[in-house]
């Protein structure tokens, strides 16, 4: 493997703060379902609770050796386990680089160029994305800090204009809503944490205190989120619906002076996230190739991505049934349990065996 590469604690925040704000901003209700009224508030605190909650195998792990990741400690259990969890990451890694491209061109084609090819945004995106890889993490995540800083100030300036616009009267009480549909939109709100499973690949990468980052990772989604949510009930109310995005359609009816739309602003502020996440999880789909195949095809690893993520892309992006099926796995938990729990926790339990046989 190559030299170990290194981004600051709070680097790992915005980038993995910014991957979750992606599945915000493009929530559709066409593809996604999700509590639209007061309980989103309960859930979204749930959320960051079981956020934290499951990542404590991964505390674990940290306690007892931080310059290794998942993959390494999944080698030191057997090596064909190791190959085995670095394959299953490097499917997800694809898989989630793909999907995240072919939802980028599904919500450019279905709100702003209904005409344009989906192939030709696909493939400048990815493009563009590949190129960030080639850079690096480090340049991924030094990025990604601007990034966050413009999304910051964009979302402030957007409530401020949304301000006048919004009415209290369409956030129902969250007494009167079902605890069942909040606690189930609170569980799959973790469930569909994607970004989560990449910090116990980056855990070597990363200085800085891990726990606290997480935590306050955890709690600028949660934040995030339920402004992101309350605004969007209160200005748009029952009409949130029957909008494909309707995140999109909160930024469209928000006005500042001679400004009518602020459309472009979320525009702006989307395309941004979504090279950034996209752009990370590139890089750790090439990462994971170093653990699987010979160096000479390991090196080149971003043309093998490449073709893998757009012969996918392409795929998704003329078949609605298969994208939604792919979000839908996605948004069951599956991976999220199987990265942070499952896998951890037999690495842990081998650990302890090893230790009580030493002893």
């Amino acid at each position: 493997m190559t030299k170990r590469v290194e981004i600051s604690a709070s680097q790992l925040v915005t980038l993995l703060f910014l991957s979750r704000a992606f599945t915000l901003l493009t929530y559709s209700t066409k593809t996604d379902q999700i509590s639209q009224n007061a309980g989103i508030i309960f859930a979204l605190a749930l959320s960051a609770m079981l956020y934290v909650a499951a990542l404590i195998p991964t505390f674990l792990l940290v306690r007892r050796r931080r310059d290794y990741s998942i993959i390494e400690w999944s080698f030191a259990v057997k090596p064909w386990f190791g190959k085995g969890v670095a394959a299953l990451y490097f499917a997800f890694l694809v898989l989630v680089t793909a999907n995240t491209i072919s939802h980028f061109e599904f919500f450019l084609t279905s709100s702003i160029y209904p005409n344009a090819s989906p192939t030709l945004f696909v493939v400048l995106f990815l493009l563009a994305v590949a190129y960030a890889a080639y850079m690096g993490l480090e340049a991924c995540a030094r990025m990604s800090g601007f990034v966050f800083w413009g999304v910051a100030a964009g979302t402030a300036f957007l409530f401020l204009c949304l301000f006048q616009k919004a009415d209290p009267i369409f956030l129902r009480s969250p007494f009167s809503i079902d605890l069942k549909t909040t606690v189930a939109t609170g569980f799959s709100g973790v469930g569909a944490s994607l970004e989560i499973t990449t910090i116990l690949l980056l855990i070597p990468m990363v200085r800085g205190n891990l726990t606290k980052a997480s935590g306050a990772l955890s709690a600028m989604i949660m934040v995030y989120y339920q402004l992101i949510s309350v605004f969007a009930i209160t200005s748009l109310g029952e009409y949130a619906q029957s909008h494909l995005f309707p995140i999109y359609s909160m930024a469209a009816v928000a006005e500042f002076s001679v400004m009518q739309r602020l459309d472009s602003l979320f525009m702006a502020m989307w395309v941004f996230i979504a090279f950034v996440r996209t752009a990370l999880f590139f890089y750790l789909a090439v990462h994971m190739l170093g653990y699987l195949a010979p160096k000479p095809v390991a090196s080149r690893g971003i043309g093998i991505v490449g073709a893998l993520v757009l012969l996918i892309s392409l795929v998704l992006a003329n078949n609605y049934q298969a994208m939604r099926l792919i979000r839908s796995f996605f948004a069951s938990g599956i991976a999220v349990v199987l990265f942070l729990l499952v896998v951890p926790g037999i690495v842990l339990c081998t650990a302890a065996r090893k230790k009580e046989v030493s002893q």
